[in-house]
């Protein structure tokens, strides 16, 4: 398989990037800083849901989603190009 990344936009105008090999069974997320958290796919009623043991997550459904670097800090992120 090859690598997938998507990138979102925060409301700062801030990117991050998510990136996998396995079809987002796991991912690397990486903040705008270069900051790197794995994370791993959860069951999710709609889009796609992943997060790590340190309350780190993404979720996001077409071009709209959230992140969460702390647990219930939750940012709002777009889908770009």
């Amino acid at each position: 398989h090859d690598d997938v990344t998507y990138k979102f936009k925060d409301e700062k105008g801030k990117i991050i990037t998510l990136t996998s090999a396995d079809e987002f069974s796991t991912a690397i997320l990486t903040d705008s800083d270069g900051q790197k958290y794995n994370l791993v796919r959860q069951a999710a009623a709609d889009g796609i849901y992943m997060e790590n043991k340190d309350g780190v997550s993404i979720h996001f459904k077409g071009k709209e989603g959230i992140v969460e670097f702390k647990k219930y800090d939750s940012i709002p992120i777009e889908k770009i190009d």
